[in-house]
């Protein structure tokens, strides 16, 4: 039975790859890749989120100075045509990820009693993954 399962996962991550999100993932992050001087700006801006993100989760105090040389980072990112499609095309294919990845366990009884939607609201999960909030610098 399990051989089904195989065999529908590997159909499934075909089917992923041929989507047009992945293609236009790729595309995208080729543009990006091209230009070194968009890849060290988007690699210096993911360095500098993931750093305040984890100031932030150990409960540290984000200085307004370090808080606004972000917030021009993120503008500048922004900006930025191929970065910025970039952003936008890496968003699109992990929505298409977390809907499968959804239908695929959402009905699975794993672990205790609480399913994904028990312990997170979609509300919970659109906010993680959406940055449309123009004060939200990131964190």
């Amino acid at each position: 039975m399990s051989g089904l399962a195989y065999d529908l996962a590997h159909r499934l991550s075909q089917a992923l790859r041929d989507s047009e999100e992945y293609k236009l993932f790729l595309q995208r992050r080729e543009a990006v890749k091209a230009s070194p001087e968009a890849a060290k700006m988007l690699d210096d801006y993911r360095r500098r989120q993931l750093q305040l993100q984890l100031k932030h989760l150990q409960g540290e105090e984000i200085p307004t100075e370090e808080r606004e040389r972000f917030q021009k980072i993120v503008e500048a990112v922004n900006l930025h045509k191929p970065i910025n499609d970039f952003i936008q095309a890496e968003a699109a294919l992990g929505q298409l990820i977390q809907d499968i990845q959804k239908i695929l366990f959402g009905d699975l009884e794993i672990g205790l009693d609480e399913t994904l939607d028990d312990l997170v609201s979609n509300d919970d999960l659109d906010n993680l993954a959406s940055n449309d909030d123009p004060d939200d610098d990131g964190l």
